[in-house]
C-alpha cells in the first residue's frame, strides 16, 4: 500500500523506496537484473540498486527496443552472458525475471504435444518451458561450484484464472486462483532438510526474510515480516492477517476498486456486492457468506479499513501518463484491452458485473473481426 504502485504500466516506484537490490549492494554484492517484459522497464523506477539492469528485451542490443516481451531462452542467454563476465572476486545478487506463462500461451510445439493443444495445456507448456531454463541457470551455478554457496528463491507474482469466476488471466480479481503462487527457498547447505511451510506467507515477506538470513537489519518501513523461523521447523502457528487488492479494473475501466483481507480461514472482499468466503470449507469460493455471516463481515470490513489507514501515506501516488507507445505495449501484453473504457472516471460498477460485460463485448468484437 505504502509505495502506491497499484498496477502495471501506469505507476512508477519512487526513489525514496528501499529495494532488496539496494540493501544487497550496500553489503558489497554486485547486483544484476534481467527482465522479460515491458512492464518492468527501468523507466518504471525498478532498476534502483542494480549495477546493471538489462531491460533491452533483445539478446544483442544493450538498449531498449520495441519488443514487449522475450522468452525464457533469451532471458537465460542474457543471464549466462552476464554471469560469464561478472566480477569473480565479488559475491552477486541476481534477479532473473521470466514472463513465459502469460496469454497468449505459445510454448514450443513439443510442449503442446505433451500437455495438450488447448488453453490450459498451453499455459502448462509455458510453465514447463520456463522451468527448463531455470534448470539451465542452476546448471551454470553447478558448473562453477557455486550452487552450494548460493541462495535460490523461486516465486511468481500472480496465479492464473481459467474462467472459475468469469476471468481469463490474472488482473481483475483476488480469488485463490489469482493469489496463490509457488515460493521456494533452496540451498543444500542452509536447508539440508526438505520442509513445507503450512502457514500462509506473503510476497512482501521475501525481502525481510532474505535480509534476516543474511543477518542484516530490516528497514522499519518494510511492511512484510520475516518468516525465517518457518524455514527451520515444521510447525504451524496462528495465521497472520493479509491485505489483498486489485486496482486493475479501476485503472482500466473505472470500475469499483477491489480491496480485502484474509483473516484466519476467512476471506473478505470489499466491493459494491461484498463477498465473504470460508476458505477452510470452500476453497473454490463459490458460497458467498456475506449475508449469513454479516456480523463477521462487518468486523472484517472494520479491520480492513484500519489496515488501509495505518499503512497508507499522505501525498500523491506515483502515477505516470501513458504515451501512445506505452499503451500499445500494454495492449500487446494483455494489460490494457483495445476495447477498454476510455473514460477512466470512477464508477460504482462491481468488477463481477463489469467482467461479464467486458467478456460479452470481446465475444462480439471477435465475431466482427
Amino acid at each position: 500500500i505504502t509505495h502506491k504502485v497499484r498496477d502495471n504500466g501506469t505507476f512508477f516506484l519512487e526513489n525514496r523506496e528501499v529495494t532488496l537490490a539496494e540493501k544487497m549492494r550496500e553489503i558489497g554484492y554486485q547486483t544484476y537484473g534481467v527482465i522479460a517484459s515491458f512492464v518492468l522497464l527501468s523507466k518504471f523506477g525498478l532498476k534502483q540498486g542494480f549495477d546493471f539492469y538489462d531491460d533491452s528485451l533483445n539478446i544483442d542490443e544493450m538498449e531498449i527496443n520495441f519488443n514487449s516481451e522475450i522468452k525464457a531462452d533469451m532471458v537465460y542467454a542474457k543471464f549466462r552472458k552476464w554471469f560469464k563476465k561478472r566480477d569473480k572476486e565479488k559475491k552477486f545478487f541476481a534477479w532473473v525475471h521470466l514472463y513465459d506463462p502469460h496469454a497468449p500461451y505459445k510454448p514450443p510445439e513439443e510442449y503442446l504435444d505433451k500437455f495438450g493443444h488447448h488453453l490450459e495445456g498451453g499455459y502448462n507448456g509455458e510453465v514447463a518451458y520456463m522451468d527448463k531454463y531455470i534448470g539451465k541457470i542452476i546448471d551454470e551455478l553447478k558448473a562453477v561450484n557455486l550452487l552450494d554457496n548460493t541462495l535460490i528463491v523461486l516465486t511468481g507474482d500472480h496465479g492464473e484464472a481459467f474462467g472459475e469466476h468469469n476471468e481469463m488471466g490474472h488482473s481483475i480479481f483476488c480469488y485463490e486462483e489469482n493469489l496463490k503462487v509457488p515460493l521456494i527457498f533452496y540451498n543444500p547447505e542452509v536447508f539440508p532438510k526438505r520442509l513445507r511451510i503450512n502457514n500462509r506467507v506473503n510476497l512482501i515477506d521475501i525481502m525481510p526474510t532474505i535480509l534476516d538470513l543474511y543477518r542484516q537489519e530490516i528497514p522499519e518501513e518494510i511492511q512484510g515480516t520475516s518468516f525465517i523461523h518457518f524455514l527451520f521447523k515444521d510447525k504451524k502457528e496462528e495465521e497472520r492477517t493479509f491485505y489483498i487488492e486489485s486496482m486493475h479494473g479501476k485503472e482500466e475501466n473505472g470500475w469499483a476498486p477491489l480491496t480485502g483481507i484474509i483473516d484466519d480461514h476467512y476471506k473478505y472482499i470489499s466491493l459494491p456486492v461484498p463477498e465473504l468466503y470460508d476458505l477452510g470449507k470452500d476453497r473454490e469460493e463459490k458460497n458467498n457468506l456475506f449475508k449469513k455471516k454479516n456480523r463477521l463481515a462487518r468486523t472484517l470490513d472494520k479491520k480492513l479499513r484500519k489496515i488501509v489507514t495505518e499503512y497508507s501515506k499522505a501525498g500523491s501516488g506515483a502515477q505516470r501518463k501513458l504515451s501512445e507507445s506505452d499503451t500499445k505495449h500494454l495492449q500487446s501484453l494483455g494489460y490494457i484491452s483495445p476495447f477498454s473504457n476510455t473514460d477512466k472516471s470512477d464508477t460504482n460498477i462491481d468488477p463481477k458485473s463489469g467482467i461479464l460485460l467486458d467478456n460479452r463485448y470481446l465475444e462480439i468484437r471477435k465475431k466482427i473481426d
